[in-house]
């Protein structure tokens, strides 16, 4: 074996130890992943429970308005009616 096929059994040597450990890193990848999606799944979860609180909040809000409103309203006819 001459010092050129040693270099190229040298190279194909560190070549093939990169590409194993890509394809381990590329492994623990997806593993990250799908722990990511999970994570985004649940997440999504609780902002639509969020978002469905404060829809009906709002609508609670909405109705202490109206509520407010008409006491103002026969609040206001009362003082003229005592007038």
């Amino acid at each position: 074996m001459d010092l050129t096929e040693s270099l190229e059994l040298v190279i194909l040597v560190l070549v093939s130890i990169e590409v194993v450990e890509l394809a381990f890193h590329i492994y623990k990848m997806s593993g990250y992943e799908k722990r990511i999606d999970h994570h985004l799944e649940k997440m999504e979860s609780h902002i639509t429970k969020m978002d469905s609180h404060i829809t009906r909040m709002d609508k609670h809000l909405e109705e202490l308005e109206d509520s407010m409103t008409a006491l103002d309203q026969s609040s206001g006819k009362q003082q003229e009616a005592d007038k």
